[in-house]
């Protein structure tokens, strides 16, 4: 930014981005992540800048056309990370130059995008294209991961129980194995998560949780989780 010419480029672009994004706001993000792919990670920055001036806007957008991004490409998506979704990997850069003085809106974001993502109606992608990102970026995945194990009540748990027990063998082992990898990974908050799995697997008749009851395929779920940590 101590170049003059560089500083008066962002400025305008920034002005004229403040005045289209009101009316076509995916549009604008859309081709900020497309110049960002043709030039990451060097480019990252400069998208994460000109988003600071209106930094809830730009976070809810970026994530949004990075979910549209991995859907388009389907199951490419969890076979190859960011090699095979272009835009996987500017996504998590913009957040992560943004997460500095914005890490309380991203986290507030992607808390949100998770829990809308499971309402009825909603994309079956948008849990695992979190997963995603959360396996690219240890910050991201830091930021959200003590708050998001309080959420998960029983209701939440069924509903993630009812969306991802109709998937495949192959996807759910999958899965499983991305979350373990995602457990190993979190530092702050690790005791919790590992606390929330054994109380969240125990039988009914050893414990019952407050609130709805919990399927049965909720705990087993969890069981498997812990062994596959124990492996």
């Amino acid at each position: 930014m101590q170049c003059e010419a560089t500083r008066t480029l962002m400025d305008i672009y920034a002005q004229c981005l403040a005045a289209l994004i009101a009316s076509c706001p995916d549009a604008c993000v859309d081709a900020l992540l497309d110049t960002s792919v043709q030039h990451s990670p060097h480019f990252d920055w400069v998208v994460a800048h000109i988003g600071g001036s209106f930094p809830d806007t730009i976070i809810s957008r970026v994530l949004s056309c990075g979910l549209k991004d991995f859907c388009a490409h389907g199951d490419a998506a969890t076979a190859g990370g960011d090699k095979r979704v272009p835009k996987l990997a500017s996504v998590v850069g913009i957040l992560g130059h943004l997460a500095s003085r914005h890490g309380a809106s991203i986290k507030r974001e992607l808390l949100r995008m998770f829990h809308d993502g499971l309402a009825p109606g909603q994309h079956k992608a948008t849990v695992p294209f979190l997963l995603q990102l959360a396996l690219m970026s240890p910050p991201l995945l830091g930021t959200v991961a003590a708050e998001l194990v309080d959420s998960l009540k029983p209701p939440v748990l069924n509903q993630l129980h009812q969306r991802f027990s109709p998937l495949p063998r192959d996807e759910l082992d999958a899965t499983v194995a991305l979350l373990v990898r995602l457990i190993c990974q979190t530092a702050a908050g690790a005791y919790r998560t590992l606390q929330f799995l054994l109380d969240t697997a125990m039988p009914a008749s050893v414990i019952t949780l407050p609130g709805l009851a919990l399927h049965d395929g909720v705990r087993e779920a969890c069981d498997r989780l812990v062994a596959a940590l124990l492996l």
